[in-house]
């Protein structure tokens, strides 16, 4: 095979292998978009859902107000979702605390929180997001 036949070839071979690995790179880099996008979007939802939880957590603690002998657990609406209000437990995890949890779940993304608060004030003891640990 004369020289001029086979570099016409050589060029056609190489255009190809550049566009093969140039598509490839193309829809790497549009996959990995689409998911940054669909993460990005769970960490909304999981963002939500924390600071409904906490909501829940709140409305606890007035409901021990309400009535500290038998407050009441279960689902609370607030605006277009919802929570759950898991357990109130008195004098735990010591004498004199109150242990709260609650859940919230928004499009899938849940989070569940406990909080401990003193039970003279319901002060602040601590809190846990329960997802993390």
């Amino acid at each position: 095979m004369p020289k001029r036949e086979t570099a016409g070839y050589i060029l056609l071979i190489s255009a190809l292998i550049i566009s093969a690995v140039l598509f490839a790179v193309v829809c790497a880099t549009a996959a990995g978009g689409f998911y940054l996008g669909a993460n990005g979007t769970d960490m909304y939802n999981r963002r939500q859902s924390f600071f409904l939880a906490w909501s829940c957590l709140q409305a606890a603690r007035l409901r021990i107000i309400q009535n500290p002998q038998a407050p009441q657990i279960g689902e609370l609406p607030v605006g277009t979702g919802s929570c759950q209000i898991i357990g109130i437990n008195l004098n735990s995890p010591a004498a004199g605390q109150i242990t709260i949890k609650s859940r919230a779940d928004i499009n899938g993304a849940a989070a569940n929180l406990q909080m401990v608060v003193n039970a003279a004030d319901l002060t602040l003891i601590s809190w846990e997001d329960l997802d993390s640990s």
